[in-house]
């Protein structure tokens, strides 16, 4: 036990350090390339301390314990996926169709009855320091870019009744967070929170956002990268794309492509509005572009970058119903 920097006490750490106090299987997991898509795949029930971990509040089964803070709230849903999955998108249309009893927010779960958020993770209801440890991974606090925003997603006081899981083709997410992969406490956020852990299989990638920050000081953002750089966050998003996605898919009630899901229906099926209300049509949404989509990314060309690492890729993207033409090269 430890006292965070407000006060409070909590086990600190990563989470699958925590979740295995609990006996969570998925926390005993040391993944490997080569069995990526195996080793994540959800068997059995997950324990009640990794769906709250999740922010799932299970109450026939698990009834919530008092977060570190003596306090847990339950709220109706949780929209999330990964990073670069259209929670933007969501969040602004959703905010537009339900009740105006309800509020919706993206990335800020203070309160709100209806969060969007692709990082959102509830370490408060298993006991855990709501935190980012960025010094454990080799960040410079001080230089840190979007620690607060990071410190605000895993801080969540409330636990949710349903959790709908958002997934876009995977080939346009990790070519669209690639503009983020010089973000500390987005990595920070994904290392420490990730069960089972990745950060032996990402070390390089994070050796190389250390190595950005250091070289161009605080608060500055890049996102142009060397062949061998961008090659190396390519590899660490299409490990983290697995990882969360599969994290998710545990707890979650339902899941939807984001390419084909509709929005007003799911407004009406969970209630969150009237009739009336779900019906509407918002006549304009901005979307939200991490900058990365011009990179037109495909099975062949990414292929070369990590043979073992595409392919659990590949495998869960037709999981989740994205075809594919492509033909697995043998192995060596």
């Amino acid at each position: 036990m430890t006292t965070s920097r407000k006060g409070r006490i909590g086990l600190s750490g990563n989470a699958t350090t925590v979740l295995q106090g609990f006996g969570e299987p998925m926390a005993q997991v040391r993944l490997q390339p080569a069995t990526l898509f195996s080793a994540t795949m959800p068997e059995g029930e997950p324990t009640c301390a990794f769906r709250r971990f999740m922010c799932k509040a299970e109450l026939s089964t698990c009834p919530p314990p008092p977060n570190v803070d003596g306090q847990t709230c339950i709220k109706p849903v949780l929209f999330t996926g990964t990073e670069g999955s259209g929670t933007h998108f969501v969040a602004k249309y959703l905010s537009f169709i339900t009740s105006h009893n309800l509020t919706v927010r993206h990335e800020d779960s203070s309160n709100v009855d209806i969060l969007v958020s692709w990082a959102a993770r509830c370490p408060r209801a298993i006991q855990m320091r709501p935190d980012i440890d960025l010094p454990a991974y080799g960040f410079d606090e001080r230089r840190a870019v979007l620690s607060s925003w990071a410190r605000r997603q895993v801080s969540n006081k409330c636990l949710y009744e349903k959790i709908i899981h958002i997934v876009r083709h995977p080939l346009k997410v990790v070519s669209s967070i690639l503009a983020f992969s010089y973000c500390d406490s987005c990595w920070t956020v994904i290392e420490q929170y990730s069960v089972p852990q990745i950060a032996h299989l990402t070390a390089v990638a994070l050796q190389e956002v250390k190595r950005i920050r250091d070289e161009t000081g605080a608060k500055k953002a890049v996102r142009v990268f060397s062949k061998q750089v961008e090659e190396e966050f390519l590899r660490a998003n299409m490990i983290y794309y697995v990882t969360w996605n599969r994290m998710i898919e545990r707890v979650a009630d339902r899941r939807y492509r984001l390419e084909d899901m509709d929005l007003n229906q799911i407004c009406i099926e969970l209630k969150l509005g009237t009739l009336k209300e779900c019906s509407r049509k918002p006549k304009t949404i901005q979307h939200v572009s991490h900058g990365g989509d011009e990179l037109q990314l495909t099975w062949e060309s990414i292929w070369p970058i990590a043979p073992r690492v595409a392919h659990s890729l590949l495998q869960l993207a037709e999981h989740y119903g994205y075809p594919s033409n492509f033909t697995v090269p043998p192995w060596p």
